[in-house]
């Protein structure tokens, strides 16, 4: 997981699809009771560690100020980036509610949850937002499943959908390395596509296997 925060550019990209998918918000609002708070809804597919906790807190500040609630779902495939986004939500002094699944401050609530592409089905159809930053559609193996999570979360998001992947050019040395060796073994050829990459990364100290299995296109 990387130890970064969001990259400048990525901020803009966020900021600009939650204030174009916050003017569709108040355009169309939703049914609500007058006593009721009105909550705008984002979704992080591949939030890791929480890179974009920063972010996602300044658009919570922003939405304060117009008396609106911010309900966010991260969703990651690995336990481990989850334990660290948790530890992030400490430090940033949230509160956990809810066996510590969900964790809330001021008018910010975020609910963390285990899954990857096969559980965007699972997640309701009513995000304002949606976003998938720093190559987490390149970690999905086979062209056809990357476009099925693509319409997947299409499908749940009512507004703006942000997403970042990798430039042509950032791995073309490894994966020019990588399609000799596929070319000289018939069973990798089978599993990959050209510009596939797979490799383990080291895990933390608390990780039992020592080394999460990975792969990027």
């Amino acid at each position: 997981f990387g130890k970064k925060e969001t990259y400048l550019a990525e901020e803009n990209l966020i900021q600009n699809a939650f204030k174009k998918s916050l003017a569709a918000f108040k355009k169309y609002p939703r049914n609500t009771s007058s006593d009721q708070e009105p909550s705008f809804k984002l979704l992080d597919f591949g939030c890791g560690d929480g890179r974009t906790l920063s972010i996602i807190m300044h658009i919570a500040e922003q939405l304060a100020k117009e008396g609106i609630k911010l309900e966010v779902t991260g969703m990651d495939p690995v336990q481990e980036g989850l334990d660290q986004y948790k530890e992030r939500l400490v430090k940033a002094g949230f509160i956990s509610e809810d066996g510590n699944s969900i964790s809330s401050k001021d008018n910010l609530e975020i609910k963390l949850a285990l899954g990857d592409e096969n559980n965007i089905k699972n997640l309701p159809n009513n995000f304002d937002v949606s976003i998938c930053m720093f190559g987490v559609l390149s970690h999905i193996p086979e062209r056809v499943e990357r476009q099925k999570t693509l319409e997947a979360l299409n499908q749940k998001t009512l507004g703006c959908f942000a997403i970042t992947v990798p430039g042509k050019n950032i791995f073309r040395k490894r994966q020019k390395a990588f399609d000799e060796i596929r070319t000289m073994d018939a069973e990798t050829e089978r599993m990959l596509e050209p510009g596939d990459l797979k490799y383990t990364i080291k895990g933390s100290e608390n990780l039992e296997c020592g080394k999460i299995a990975n792969f990027y296109h």
